[in-house]
């Protein structure tokens, strides 16, 4: 296990460097969230912090949350991946409840805290632009939250009306999925539910066709999954391919092979195990195994 680093992470020894690193069980690091209320917290498995990308999963057991509500500077994404989480925006009085196989896009300034009203664990990957230990805590200590009766116009404004695409997408729409991010941003208290019908479906590769599930693209986030399908005559991969951002990739089900192009390294990434790979290095993703991989991406801040 490594110590927690915000802003220089796993490179705690001798910073960030321009090289792939594969983040396993040994290197990542765990923190409580937040730290000055154990009570309501919970926990963190930080993957990659550097400062353009932050990714990581954190867990809730049932009955439990995490709070006092806090925002971001950035836009902060979280993909479901068992259980179901209650997202609150108290300012706006929303309540979101997003089921294993959703995401949840709260755009920058947006307030929230989370809640597991289920009978199981809730584990969410959780990712966003830059840095989210710079959060901030707006409510007073009263914790005036708009939830069940509404407060007054003066604590709580009347937010903007919420908006919702209902169109089918195509890979124009990349860079502004599911729209586009001013009008993502206009009503900043208002959360966003991507279902699986929700998701942008890209055919990534002609020779080597794997799918691409986008839930989020926008001017400083990408996020999504990639399924890679078993089979064939040989080994099932990605056409070689690289990015202007950094890139987090981690692995949900199955077993990924990463094969960097220019220094002809190979890295195994199993489940609850991750890869960081720099801005403008080439990589392909292979598929050895006999069950398709899924894996979730995140890059920062574009494609």
């Amino acid at each position: 296990m490594a110590r927690v680093e915000f802003r220089n992470h796993p490179y705690t020894e001798g910073g960030i460097k321009k090289e792939p690193i594969l983040i396993t069980r040994e290197n990542v690091g765990y923190f409580t969230y937040p730290d000055f209320d154990i009570a309501h917290s919970d926990l963190n498995t930080m993957l990659v912090s550097t400062p353009n990308l932050f990714a990581a999963y954190f867990e809730l057991s049932p009955g439990t949350q995490y709070g006092p509500p806090d925002y971001h500077p950035n836009d902060e994404i979280y993909l479901v991946l068992e259980g179901e989480l209650t997202q609150v925006s108290p300012y706006s009085g929303q309540a979101v409840t997003v089921k294993a196989g959703e995401a949840l896009i709260m755009p920058k300034g947006c307030v929230h805290a989370g809640f597991n009203f289920g009978q199981t664990k809730m584990k969410a990957f959780s990712c966003s632009q830059g840095i989210v230990d710079d959060q901030l805590f707006p409510l007073d200590k009263e914790g005036k939250w708009n939830l069940y009766k509404r407060g007054s116009k003066e604590e709580f404004p009347e937010p903007q009306p919420l908006y919702r695409s209902t169109k089918m997408g195509t890979i124009n729409d990349i860079g502004k999925w599911p729209m586009d991010f001013e009008e993502l941003r206009k009503p900043t208290q208002y959360l966003y539910k991507v279902s699986e019908e929700d998701k942008l479906r890209v055919v990534r590769g002609l020779e080597f066709p794997i799918l691409m599930k986008i839930s989020v693209s926008n001017d400083s986030i990408q996020m999504g999954e990639y399924i890679i399908p078993a089979g064939g005559i040989q080994c099932r991969m990605s056409e070689p391919d690289s990015h202007e951002g950094e890139t987090c990739i981690y692995v949900i089900e199955g077993e990924m092979g990463v094969f960097m192009t220019e220094t002809r390294e190979t890295f195994k990434i199993f489940p609850d195990e991750a890869i960081y790979i720099p801005a403008g290095q080439e990589y392909s993703m292979i598929n050895y195994g006999t069950e398709p991989v899924h894996a979730a991406f995140v890059i920062t801040p574009s494609f």
